[in-house]
């Protein structure tokens, strides 16, 4: 299976090639980071970040070697706007007082507005009910279904294998998803503690 996943993801960068860019929006609702920055993060930022292919409208930065975007809260609120070929996933963070970085859930975005709500995220990572994104509803759904396998508070994998046994599962089912495939992105780019010995034959 290990190998079924390296060869997806693998062929996942070519097949998106023909994909048409969608303009999207985040608008991010905050009382409680007022007039202080924050950190939105786009796809990943690893050795798997080939698999970034968004831009920022009035943003340089280059989304594959640069996916953050600091942003500064004004009046309860901020908002970045861009394109992207596919879903995204994007998380939000921030850096406390004793330079602890604390870190939203991943939330994916598939063009059009998104509109998220932020509280201390040192507590609360869940950004609200107002994100009814279609590939969020979706990375949601997947979340749930290997839900026996993860930690649903830290988002710890204690059963890599039964995770990856489930998507595999999924994607068998749903070829075309995103979602899956940047859930397997997740998995072998930050999971790597969570692996054994056996799970690398898998």
């Amino acid at each position: 299976m290990i190998k079924l996943f390296a060869f997806t993801l693998f062929l996942l960068p070519h097949l998106l090639l023909a994909q048409q860019r969608k303009a999207f929006s985040i608008i991010g609702h905050t009382s409680f980071y007022n007039n202080k920055q924050l950190v939105i993060q786009g796809g990943i930022y690893t050795l798997s970040n080939k698999y970034n292919d968004f831009d920022l409208v009035n943003d340089k930065a280059d989304s594959v070697n640069n996916p953050f975007k600091i942003v500064q809260v004004q009046h309860n609120e901020f908002a970045i706007n861009g394109f992207l070929k596919y879903p995204h996933p994007f998380q939000v963070m921030n850096m406390d007082a004793e330079n602890n970085i604390n870190c939203s859930y991943f939330f994916f975005v598939d063009g059009g507005t998104a509109n998220i709500e932020i509280n201390d995220l040192s507590t609360t990572k869940n950004l609200g009910n107002l994100l009814q994104s279609k590939s969020n509803k979706e990375y949601q759904y997947l979340k749930r279904l290997y839900n026996n396998a993860v930690d649903s508070v830290t988002g710890e994998i204690y059963n890599f294998k039964a995770k990856q046994k489930t998507i595999q599962k999924y994607i068998i089912q749903n070829p075309n998803s995103y979602v899956a495939l940047w859930d397997l992105a997740f998995d072998y780019a930050f999971a790597k503690n969570s692996k054994t010995d056996d799970d690398r034959k898998i």
